[in-house]
């Protein structure tokens, strides 16, 4: 598999506002935040109006009336829909807070103004099924939570599954991937997990969670098929021509992820690339297009199965630490295969639906909270955390660029 150093997907180029003036728009965190967004002139965003609505069993969910919806309420469940909220006031530094079932990411789209009336459109993605909490805030900058101006709860309801290897799936067959993990995590893995310095400068140009390179959820994903052309498609092994230089033997095994080592390949999708220079931490942009159709994947999982730091070459410590997790939330990790602070250089792997080891995310939270001169770091075979559900999401980059996790070339060498 060709390599290719692509840097627009790593370098994080800030961008500062004038005081009390907007920022350009960006893409949410792991709670679903999307922050800034310069006023564009226009109609108003022609939503169908928000209303209180009965949830599940009939409770009664309230709903600011400035919130309209591009479909429902209800919507459905892993698809995506626009959310906008609508007011007289020019707020600035604003930023749609999605909470509830799944991993609900935002991302906002062109702030349309109207006479006196402003309109802020987000894209949500990423929720399960149930109520979902929504947060419209202002004055989010610099990391400030912001102040919350309106509120709205609307119910998510349920779709079918993905089909499987050789399989097909009920209505929704082709839906997107969420999360979907439990609030408290197994206890797996060591009581502690060591620590190795940081190569470098440590992050400090975006907060983890609305990093684009650390926490993927940000850039979102579409599942191959219908609207989205991923080649073939094939559910399962490809094989790409090696580099001119011969294939990477120290490359991570994607089948020492598992606990006994298999290849339980289950449906195909493709990342979104990431626009730097759009607002403080960038925002979403289009469909990363690269020589190879396909850039991330579900693997079958089952609920508690315990995942493993895939085994590689590289040592980034003595002692024989092999990676060192860059971002820890409730049901997502980003791993690096070197000792930097980033993924510009080196193997990166990202996997969502994974409910992380306790002892990993306590230490990741304390060292992230300390200023990242150390992360926590693993031994190949180390316990990572569960999967939340029977399909689990993963990507691998190389220097920056999503690869594609089914070459058998480069991340299934000596697989069974």
């Amino acid at each position: 598999m060709r390599r290719l150093v692509l840097f627009a997907f790593t370098f994080g180029i800030g961008c500062s506002a004038s005081e009390g003036g907007d920022v350009a728009g960006s893409s949410g965190g792991a709670s679903g935040v999307g922050a800034g967004g310069s006023v564009a002139t226009g109609g108003t965003w022609t939503g169908t109006g928000a209303s209180s609505s009965g949830g599940t069993g009939g409770v009664k969910l309230e709903c600011d009336s400035r919130f309209s919806f591009s479909s429902g309420p209800p919507v459905q469940a892993g698809k995506t829909f626009v959310a906008s909220f609508t007011d007289q006031e020019p707020y600035t530094y604003v930023g749609l807070v999605v909470t509830g079932s799944g991993s609900p990411v935002t991302s906002l789209g062109d702030i349309k103004q109207n006479g006196s009336s402003w309109t802020w459109p987000y894209d949500v993605s990423g929720h399960g099924a149930g109520v979902l909490s929504l947060e419209f805030r202002k004055g989010m900058k610099d990391g400030a939570p912001g102040t919350v101006v309106g509120t709205c709860q609307i119910e998510s309801v349920g779709s079918g599954g993905s089909g499987g290897s050789g399989g097909s799936g009920g209505s929704g067959a082709t839906g997107n991937f969420a999360a979907n993990c439990p609030a408290t995590c197994p206890n797996v893995g060591p009581s502690s997990y060591p620590t190795s310095t940081t190569v470098g400068a440590p992050n400090s140009e975006h907060p983890p969670p609305q990093h684009a390179d650390l926490n993927i959820k940000n850039r979102g994903w579409e599942p191959c098929g219908g609207a989205v052309s991923c080649g073939g498609n094939e559910i399962g092994f490809v094989y790409y021509s090696p580099d001119p230089g011969g294939t990477d033997t120290k490359a991570p095994r994607l089948h020492t992820l598992f606990p006994t080592p298999s290849h339980p390949f289950a449906q195909n999708f493709r990342m979104y690339d990431w626009n730097w220079s759009a607002g403080p931490h960038g925002a979403k942009g289009g469909l990363v297009n690269l020589p190879w159709p396909v850039t991330a994947v579900t693997f079958q999982t089952s609920q508690g199965q315990v995942l493993k730091l895939p085994q590689s070459g590289y040592e980034i410590a003595p002692g024989g630490l092999q990676a060192r997790a860059l971002y820890v939330d409730g049901d997502s990790v980003t791993l690096k295969y070197t000792g930097e602070d980033d993924v510009v250089v080196g193997y990166a792997l990202s996997i969502v639906g994974i409910c992380p080891a306790p002892a990993l995310r306590a230490k990741y939270d304390s060292t992230n909270a300390a200023g990242r001169t150390e992360l926590p770091a693993l031994h190949a075979g180390d316990p990572i955390g569960t999967a939340c559900g029977n399909r689990t999401f993963v990507t691998i980059r190389d220097s920056g660029s999503f690869m594609d996790p089914r070459s058998e070339t480069d991340w299934w060498q000596g697989h069974p």
